[in-house]
Formats: C-alpha cells, sequence, structure tokens
C-alpha cells in the first residue's frame, strides 16, 4: 500500500486506487508515519485527533475509531491499552523521499514537484496540536529544499537544472521573500531552451511582489487545491 499526503490525503492499493478508509485514521497514520516516532500514547492520539473536545469525548472517540480501524486494514496500527503503534513496513509513503538517506540521490525537480503540491493540503483548517505539527511538517520541507538548492546551485550546468532551480528558489521566496542567498541563486546556471522557457517565463511572472493578490505557488505550479472541501468538514 502506499500513503499519499502531498496534496489529498489517500491510502492507495496495489492497483493505484483509493481504499476506504477512515479519515480520522489516516490522519493519525501521517502523523506517525512522518513523526520521529512510531508509536504515541492514546493519549497523545486523542489530543492530536480532536484537541478541542472534552477529554472525555475525545477518548470515546478515539475508541470508537480503534474498532473501525481493527476491520479497515487493521495491520496498519498495533493497539495496546495504552498506546497506539503504526506498523510502518506495511506500506510506502511519499514523504519517504524527503528523509536524510534519500537527500543525495533525489533530484532537485523531484522536491519541488513533491512539496508544491502541498503537505495534506486540506487541514488548511486544522487547530490545536494538529495545525502546530502541519506547520512544523511544511516548515521542515520548506527547509529541505532550500538546503538542497543552495548545496546543489553551484553546479547547475543545463537549462533543465536551471529551471528546477528557479522554481525552488520562488517555492522558498513566497514564504521568505527576503531570504538572500536564494535570491541570489536565481541568477545561475544557463537560460532555459525555448521548450523550457514555457516554464521559466511562468516563473518569472511571478515573482514574489509586495500586495500581489494571489500565492506564487497557486500560480507557478499550478496546486490541486481548488474546490476541494477540508478534511475537517467531511
Amino acid at each position: 500500500m502506499f500513503l499519499q499526503t502531498f496534496g489529498r490525503l489517500r491510502l492507495l492499493d496495489a492497483a493505484g486506487q483509493a481504499c476506504k478508509y477512515p479519515r480520522k485514521g489516516l490522519l493519525l497514520v501521517a502523523y506517525l508515519a512522518t513523526g520521529a516516532f512510531a508509536e504515541i500514547s492514546r493519549e497523545e492520539a486523542a489530543e492530536f485527533l480532536w484537541g478541542n473536545e472534552d477529554r472525555a469525548v475525545a477518548f470515546t472517540n478515539l475508541r470508537k475509531l480503534i474498532s473501525r480501524l481493527r476491520v479497515a486494514h487493521g495491520s496498519l496500527f498495533t493497539f495496546s491499552p495504552t498506546h497506539v503503534s503504526l506498523n510502518r513496513h506495511q506500506f510506502a509513503c511519499d514523504a519517504d523521499v524527503l528523509g536524510v538517506a534519500h537527500r543525495a540521490e533525489t533530484p532537485l525537480s523531484s522536491l519541488v514537484d513533491l512539496v508544491s503540491r502541498t503537505f495534506l493540503s486540506e487541514l488548511d483548517d486544522a487547530d490545536g496540536m494538529a495545525a502546530h505539527w502541519l506547520k512544523e511538517q511544511r516548515q521542515k520541507q520548506l527547509e529541505l529544499v532550500r538546503a538542497r538548492l543552495l548545496e546543489t546551485s553551484a553546479d547547475v550546468s543545463t537549462a533543465t537544472e536551471a529551471v528546477a532551480a528557479r522554481q525552488a528558489a520562488f517555492l522558498i521566496l513566497e514564504r521568505f521573500p527576503h531570504d538572500q542567498p536564494v535570491r541570489d541563486t536565481l541568477s545561475i546556471g544557463p537560460r532555459p531552451t525555448a521548450a523550457e522557457g514555457v516554464v521559466e517565463r511562468k516563473s518569472a511572472s511571478v515573482r514574489p511582489m509586495q500586495n500581489q493578490s494571489s500565492s506564487l505557488r497557486e500560480r507557478v505550479l499550478l496546486t490541486m487545491r481548488r474546490g476541494r472541501p477540508p478534511l475537517w468538514r467531511r
């Protein structure tokens, strides 16, 4: 199975079809799959999923969710009376490419393509513990793209690599418009060919500006978030 966390949160089977799985369960899978630990207490799980609820209500909701998860691909979790553990070997995840072990072998263009889709895009209205975690994860992802950009910018030798570097720079500058080292990379590398120039011209036309009405990411990389109801309202 494969967990998709960038864009829509989905669990896919071997044929690429979305599995029926409780939404809160998917969120818990994503939380544990991208965190430092594959096991958390039931108390932390309840707080993460229902942070604004009364504690007793949150625990009741968690017990009901666990009952549903035991039926729906229950092999993803192991439940004890006090803890929830993720069986990480049961699935792959798109966020795996962001791991430290994969950094050197993953092209910058692949990192940009992934991060530009927005991690858990349907969770923009999250609050409490989930909102803090989401902000932290997106921050780490941008920092990884930035580090990779600065590491590889001096070695850019083709127009294709130059386009990927500029896309990465624009992605970062949307969030941090005064990042001078990243701005400096915009002048590095050869100019794109006629075919690649389409992407370059789109990127150049949407450099971060004061009072810009639409986000850079939406205009440069055409994210697919339009018209989708947020995860919490489903």
